[in-house]
This record gives C-alpha cells, structure tokens and sequence, in this order.
C-alpha cells in the first residue's frame, strides 16, 4: 500500500529482513515403532511435546507410512527408562531428525509386511502400496490383504507384534581452519523472512505495530497449519523481545524478576494484521521432503522492526529492547546533529 502522509507526531515506516540458521549438527535421534496385528501402532519417542505440535507430527508421518489412519497411532510420552535416546528437543530439528527416525522405522514394518503379502500374491514388493489399512497391488486395490490378514499370515496367530527401530544421525565436516570452510557445516539450513509496517510517536517515543508477515521455508509442511502456527509464535516471542523485554540489574540484584514487572508482549500488542506465510521447498533427505520449522519465524522480527522505524523516523537503534525512552533519545541526537551548537 502507498506510504501515508504523516500526521502530528506520527509517523510511518515499513522494514524487511531475512536471514538463515543452521540447524544443531551432528545430533542423534531413537526411534521404537511397534505394529500390532489390528493395525494400532505404538511409536516409542524421547522428542518433548510442549506445544510446538511434534506428538502430532510423528503420527502423521508414521501413519501416512504405514498406510493407516492417524487415529491408531499412539505416541508414548519420553521415559528414560523405555524410550531410546534423543539429543534435545530444541533447536528446529525434530521434525527432520525424529521424523526420519520415527519413519524409517515404520518403513522396516511395511517392508516385513510387504514380504509377507507378495509372497502370498504371487507379485513383487516393490509393486505393492499401503493404504487404508490395507496392503495391495498398485493400481488394483482390490488384490490385497488387510493388515490383520498380512499379520496371521506372517505368524500364524493374531495379537501379534512387529517392531522395527531406527536411528537419525547426520554428520557434519568440520570447517577448514584456514578458509573457515565447510563442504557440509549443517544437516540444512531453514531461511527466514519478515515484513513490518510501524507507526512511531516522535513525542512519546512509542511504537505501534501496524502490519507483520512472517515467511518461513518449511521443507514439506507435515501439518500445514501447525507450521503457521509455529511461524506466529516465534514471531510473538520476538516481538515482545525485541520492543518489551530486558532484565534490569541495580546493583547485581534483579529488580523485574516476576510479571508483575517483566514486560512482555500482549494480545493488545499485536497488529490487526498479523499473518505466516508457509513456504514449502521439499528437503531431499527430510521426512517426506520436511524440516524444523520452530525457530523460523524468530528469526529476522527485531532486524525488520528496526529497519521499519528508521525507515519511519531516519535513526537506527542498535540495542533491543526498542523502547520508547531509546527511541526518543535517538531522536534527539538526531536533533542535535543537524543542528550543531544549537542550545536544546
């Protein structure tokens, strides 16, 4: 939209930034899948849910490989004393690591089971597909076997179990002392952008966000509104960061250190329009192309508001958070300067 004449102490700019991260490499993730002959899995994880959406995640992708509905995939929650080894559950990488271990677990079933179904039809495995609970020739659904089926005829007996295990460990090659280069520093990298629009009060110093887009690469989007989601949060995390919060020290004691006093951003902070934009680049070695996303969107949102407001008021400020007070001693430097032995 066209830029819009200021008006009083208001005034009106917009920023962008983008920027890149690279996931934690070398990491490792475990993974235990377990088929039972009614078709219900078992996936035995140690990634942490804590609202980013993984537990989700690894149903989907074991299902979508196993050819059974979401419903009968049941994620057990991480127990040290039953489910394998995971790095940590940070750092953007447990859609990609976990994701593949969780599938290429699963894909060690399906690869028993197809075995078991080609042998009994009389065709190659590599012609058969999973779906709906069913194992079948390609292009004839008709000619196949249920799950339960595939089962009593691998054992003999139902209330049987497969298990298949796995483990994602990618490497990394340690950077050239010399050039400071490396053919392979990361597993992959997530690339990130942000758009803001401000208004900057010049008399109070205050910034008001007026419209914010988050742009992330997610690789293959295992759950496209849970990458929306993701992007938003980040965002709002780093909005609050970047305009709100700061730990304030007098005398080596902190003095904000309950919520009463640590300003963080709130609902009424954001702008009326706030939106993610999900951009899907299939990784060539994610789980169905996917990558983390959960870092994505906090990315570039402090470089973009502060490029939004020197657009709005000429004056770059370096340090976060961007506070009114900030703003308005910047502006009076500004002041200053082009008014050299001016009495203020």
């Amino acid at each position: 939209k066209p830029r819009i004449a200021p008006a009083g102490s208001k005034r009106r700019g917009k920023g962008i930034a983008a920027g890149v991260k690279a996931v934690l490499t070398p990491s490792i993730s475990g993974a235990i899948v377990m088929m039972n002959a009614d078709g219900t899995v078992n996936v035995l994880s140690s990634t942490v849910e804590m609202g980013q959406g993984s537990e989700t995640m690894m149903g989907q992708i074991v299902a979508e490989e196993l050819g059974v509905s979401f419903d009968q995939v049941h994620v057990v929650q991480p127990d040290t004393d039953i489910t394998p080894y995971d790095t940590i559950t940070a750092g953007s990488r447990s859609t990609y690591h976990m994701g593949n271990a969780v599938r290429t677990a699963a894909g060690k079933i399906k690869a028993e089971l197809f075995q078991v179904v080609a042998k009994k039809l009389e065709v190659n495995p590599d012609d058969l597909v999973a779906q709906r609970g069913r194992i079948f020739v390609r292009g004839t659904e008709e000619r196949g076997m249920t799950i339960s089926e595939a089962f009593l005829a691998k054992f003999g007996s139902l209330g049987t179990t497969l298990t298949g295990e796995a483990i994602c460990q990618p490497e990394a090659i340690p950077t050239d002392p010399e050039t400071g280069q490396s053919e392979k520093c990361t597993e992959y990298w997530f690339p990130s952008a942000t758009t803001a629009e401000v208004e900057v009060d010049t008399d109070t110093g205050q910034v008001k966000i007026l419209q914010f887009y988050s742009v992330g690469d997610t690789g293959t989007a295992i759950n496209p509104k849970h990458c929306e989601q993701q992007l938003l949060g980040s965002a709002i995390t780093h909005l609050g960061l970047t305009l709100f919060e700061e730990m304030i020290f007098d005398e080596g004691q902190l003095v904000n250190g309950s919520l009463l006093d640590y300003q963080v951003a709130s609902i009424k902070d954001l702008p009326d329009s706030f939106r993610s934009i999900v951009v899907e680049v299939p990784h060539e070695t994610g789980p169905f192309g996917a990558k983390g996303v959960g870092e994505t969107g906090a990315l570039t949102v402090s470089a973009a508001i502060a490029n939004a407001i020197q657009d709005a008021i000429g004056v770059r400020i370096h340090e976060l958070p961007i506070t009114p007070e900030k703003v308005l001693r910047a502006l009076t430097q500004k002041k200053e300067k082009s008014s050299p032995g001016k009495v203020q």
